[in-house]
């Protein structure tokens, strides 16, 4: 017996030995395996936005000193115990331009308002300049849990600043500057009895033809934003850029480095977060957001919670080289429109729905979660991501969308674009969006003419649908042929494509490796539909390759598809692909799409993987797990911190296998949670994994 303890220890003893070779202490806790590292170099965390050092404080408070108190000096506001009000912040910044002065607010210079104070009257900050890697900050101070609020309403006094914005904090002309830790209530009129529009936080760079000056370096991070309702005539955050005509705004970006990241914005009736540049000089409204890719570069719209917008929740435009990255995006477009003349603020305005971009060149939508997206109570969009007109090169991977009034994903005009390993799924398709995915080439027309104003002077490939690739999707809903709200018959399926203005060629298009799960019982509805809606246009309407998707049905006796591409040359024929105009079973689709699949859809959910290990070495995290005996497509793998849910925000892999490799940016404690996910898209059981990193 005694050998045989001293054999147990020697054991033991040896597998400590071996953790501590790999710094490495194993616990269990519960149905939760944690493993812990040691000495790993890895650095603290790190904020999302450079921290101003070397320059003055203001310290501002509700009951801070005015200009008129008699015991007011230069040190007035230079310390805690004698701050000053926020009216001095304005008389500042707008009396030294009205002097000729330098501008008051220089490099290292912190504003900060008193956390658990209300200030009821606005904050502004005109043509003032940090420098790289040393701001300017606007931000808090002081023991409260609770955040200095700025509270404005409509009916209040002095709040337009300069480029004629009413905004609870407004940032003027101004680079290498922070806005964080705030929380802004607005109290503003709605749509319908007001046009004026009110702004939580505005950040304006109007530009005049000819002008030479630029901008850096603009960061919003960490702040709560709302108003009264999503019925206001208010947005939460903006950054604007208005040149007089498309000829004379900016060929050399205005502002170069914008970061949106960590902010809460909620409760707005026009669009929560925008950026985007606007022609003043167009023929009407219609055509003033048709401009340059070249107002705005390297803008990050990331890591946002969005909900309850009355247009969009983001909004995107003007920009080459964009992020819209793991935002959290629900009930966008609630406003319920009373006509749909665009020049009502009681109409559609900046659309409807989730995400969307226009005019971007550069952008990758990516880890982001969007549903409950409506369409305003008219018959428009409600989709949760658009790649609007005037793209190109636009990236949307790895999103979750799903129960929206128009399409999980979409597109109007636009080029060498992707839309690649997203989860769309159960899509109302009530609105002028017919598929789950539903892709198109809508532009506005530039009058009766049909002339295509500003895009004439684009690529000929944005007056198009062009080189779309749209691969590695999950595809799950039960689609019916129906009334749409306008009351009209349409025809819906899971994805859908459709020619709409009759002007260019389609060209290069594809639609791979997808994974279309029909869960309904009935067959009235398409698997994929190719169609032309332009009568007697004289184009032709086309689709490229079809090709190696998985389709899945509870119904394997009908399969339809329609097709109108007319031309052998515009598809893969090569592959050995052939034109297939409509289809009622799989095997005459089969022709269309080479290596496809059509198999029994079977509601059934994986098991559970188990056995995790975990090793940290050369600063990579290497996860590794025993499969389930399910047939996995593959794994999504999230990180999360104590108490997060998991969604698609926190998601940072898809392994096909059971492995994953992982860097950390920093140390600290978080979860690895595991999930399988089949061929149809069944979710199966969690494993979660704790990892703290010393």
């Amino acid at each position: 017996m005694k050998k045989k303890i001293l054999k147990a220890v020697s054991i033991f003893m040896l597998i400590i030995i071996f953790l501590v070779s790999l710094n490495m202490a194993l616990f269990f806790q519960g149905s939760t395996v944690s493993f812990e590292f040691f000495e790993t170099g890895l650095a603290e965390e790190k904020p999302n936005y450079p921290i101003s050092h070397d320059g003055r404080t203001f310290y501002v408070a509700a009951d801070g000193k005015t200009f008129e108190d008699p015991e007011f000096n230069s040190q007035t506001g230079l310390s805690e115990d004698d701050p000053v009000n926020i009216d001095c912040i304005r008389w500042l910044t707008r009396g030294s331009k009205e002097r000729g002065d330098l501008p008051f607010f220089r490099p290292g210079d912190q504003i900060l308002l008193k956390r658990g104070d209300v200030f009821t009257t606005n904050l502004e900050i005109y043509d003032c300049y940090g420098v790289e890697g040393n701001p300017i900050t606007i931000a808090s101070y002081g023991d409260s849990d609770k955040r200095p609020v700025i509270e404005i309403n409509q009916n209040a006094e002095n709040l337009t600043d300069q480029s004629g914005r009413c905004a609870a904090v407004n940032i003027v002309r101004c680079s290498n500057i922070v806005v964080r830790d705030l929380e802004i209530s607005v109290i503003w009129g709605s749509r319908k009895n007001t046009d004026e529009c009110g702004y939580g936080i505005n950040v304006n760079y109007d530009y005049e033809d000819g002008k030479t000056e630029k901008y850096k370096n603009v960061y919003i991070a960490n702040n709560v934003v709302y108003s009264n309702s999503f019925f206001t005539n208010f947005s939460g955050i903006n950054v604007s850029q208005m040149a007089t005509s498309y000829e004379g705004s900016a060929d050399d970006f205005v502002l170069k480095g914008l970061y949106i990241t960590n902010n809460h914005v909620y409760n707005v009736g026009r669009t929560a977060i925008v950026v985007g540049g606007w022609i003043s000089d167009s023929i009407n409204e219609y055509y003033g957001n048709q401009v340059k890719f070249t107002i705005f570069n390297d803008v990050h719209v990331d890591n946002n919670l969005v909900h309850d917008a009355g247009c969009m929740c983001i909004v995107v435009e003007s920009t080459t080289g964009c992020t819209i990255n793991r935002n959290y995006v629900y009930n966008g477009g609630k406003y319920q429109i009373g006509t749909l003349l665009e020049s009502s603020t009681d109409s559609p305005m900046e659309g409807q729905g989730g995400i969307m971009v226009l005019s971007v060149n550069e952008a990758e939508i990516k880890y982001n979660e969007a549903f409950d997206c409506f369409r305003q109570g008219g018959p428009y969009d409600g989709t949760a991501i658009d790649i609007d007109f005037n793209c190109m090169n636009i990236d949307v991977s790895y999103n979750n969308c799903y129960h929206c009034d128009g399409a999980g994903i979409s597109t109007m005009a636009c080029a060498n674009s992707k839309i690649t390993h997203n989860r769309v799924w159960d899509i109302r398709c009530c609105s002028n969006q017919y598929g789950q995915i539903s892709v198109s080439d809508y532009l506005p027309w530039g009058g009766e003419d049909k002339s295509w104003k500003y895009f004439e002077k684009n690529s000929e490939d944005l007056l198009s649908l062009r080189n779309l690739e749209v691969s590695d999707n999950l595809i799950k809903a039960a689609p019916v042929h129906g009334l749409n709200v306008s009351n009209e018959y349409v025809r819906r399926g899971m994805f859908v494509a459709r020619n709409t203005n009759g002007v260019k060629k389609w060209h290069g298009n594809s639609f791979v490796d997808n994974h279309v799960v029909y869960t309904g019982s009935g067959t009235n509805f398409f698997y994929n539909l190719i169609e032309d809606t332009v009568s007697d246009s004289g184009v032709e309407a086309s689709w490229g390759k079809f090709a190696n998707n998985k389709y899945y049905s509870g119904n394997l006796s009908s399969f339809i598809c329609e097709d109108v591409t007319q031309s052998i040359y515009d598809i893969n024929y090569m592959d050995g692909a052939s034109l297939c105009p409509k289809s009622y079973k799989f095997i005459d689709w089969l022709s269309r799409d080479i290596g496809s699949t059509f198999q029994k859809y079977i509601a059934v959910n994986p098991g559970k993987p188990t056995n995790a290990k975990v090793v940290f070495k050369e600063g990579m995290l290497q996860l590794s797990w025993d499969a389930p005996s399910e047939n996995i497509w593959h794994y999504n793998v999230y990180k999360v911190k104590e108490g997060e849910e998991i969604n698609y925000c926190k998601l940072i892999g898809q392994p096909e296998g059971p492995a994953f490799y992982f860097t950390p940016e920093c140390k600290g404690e978080f979860y690895i949670v595991i999930q399988p996910e089949d061929n149809m898209g069944n979710l199966g059981d969690l494993l979660k994994i704790k990892i703290k990193l010393n």
